[in-house]
């Protein structure tokens, strides 16, 4: 009996590799191309939202990143959870004081969407620092897909990376180095205001630029990396003066982020208080990372 025992410690997800048929298929590239916009959504809602401000929706973003990162989520779920966030902000006014909670929710459908094993619906409320309930997340998870219109195959900049990658001239040994960076780079991407407004292919094309850029010595050159640039040209149609405009954009984020991070890490976004533990809890849940100080004081300033 013991033989037949199905032990799961160390369980790793196991990946099929990718079908290079499908990847340099032309019609798949170029379906993506068709229907990126279809799902793509302004940030011109804040003239819409009576309390919602763009810094709101920063802290609140990078709050999702952060239970991504900690959760080991996909690198797929945080930036189609941010999807689905602006979509329903552009449809439906919401309260800052339920702004976490509909974050919540558009992550708790993400993570179903993109893998075999969703978060937890009460790990999520115990990463709120059970701000909000387990029937409230679930209310407002059913909310969402009815104004989403239950369309919840959204295409994020990550569709793009692949079938982008095996186009360019890259010795394949880099591969895995360039998709793990360009994953970075689209996080960054989703939580400026700025260049979370635009096309998926143009971030997914300006990601692999800047990654490239600094890990592959043989397009160190500016005439390099203007080809590389001419040659995502060649495959998107994407201006080309977008997609440097995107790379320095990207670059100067990063940037920013290393300075500001360096200079006060104190109040670093990402630095989250120990969450207090509700008499009901056990207090092996009280590990978890709680709700960003930032967060909080969005919720409390109503």
């Amino acid at each position: 009996m013991e033989a037949l025992a199905c032990l799961e410690e160390g369980y790793t997800v196991r990946r099929a590799p990718s079908d290079a048929t499908i990847l340099q298929d032309e019609r798949v590239l170029a379906n993506l191309l068709i229907a990126e916009d279809q799902h793509h959504t302004s940030l011109a809602y804040f003239k819409f939202q009576k309390e919602i401000l763009p810094y709101m929706r920063k802290v609140v973003v990078t709050w999702l990143l952060e239970v991504c990162e900690e959760q080991h989520r996909e690198d797929e779920v945080f930036p189609l959870t941010v999807n689905f966030l602006d979509r329903v902000l552009s449809c439906i006014q919401v309260k800052k004081t339920r702004l976490q909670l509909v974050a919540t929710a558009c992550l708790f459908i993400a993570s179903k969407m993109k893998e075999t094993a969703p978060i937890d619906a009460q790990r999520l409320v115990m990463y709120t620092d059970y701000s909000i309930t387990v029937s409230e997340l679930l209310d407002w998870e059913l909310l969402i897909l009815q104004v989403l219109r239950w369309d919840t195959s959204a295409i994020t900049p990550h569709d793009f990376l692949h079938p982008l990658l095996v186009r360019l001239p890259i010795e394949e040994r880099y591969h895995a180095t360039i998709m793990r960076h360009s994953s970075t780079f689209i996080a960054m991407c989703a939580i400026d205001f700025n260049l979370a407004a635009l096309s998926p292919s143009i971030v997914a094309a300006s990601s692999l630029v800047a990654s490239i850029k600094g890990l592959v010595n043989v397009l160190s050159t500016p005439e390099q990396q203007s080809c590389l640039i001419h040659r995502l040209h060649s495959i998107t149609s994407i201006d080309t003066e977008y997609i440097r405009s995107c790379v320095g954009q990207i670059e100067l984020v990063l940037s920013n982020n290393f300075s500001q991070s360096s200079d006060d890490t104190s109040t670093s976004i990402t630095t989250a208080p120990t969450p207090s533990t509700p008499s009901n809890q056990k207090p092996s849940d009280s590990g978890l990372p709680s709700t960003p100080t930032d967060v909080r004081e969005i919720m409390l300033s109503a």
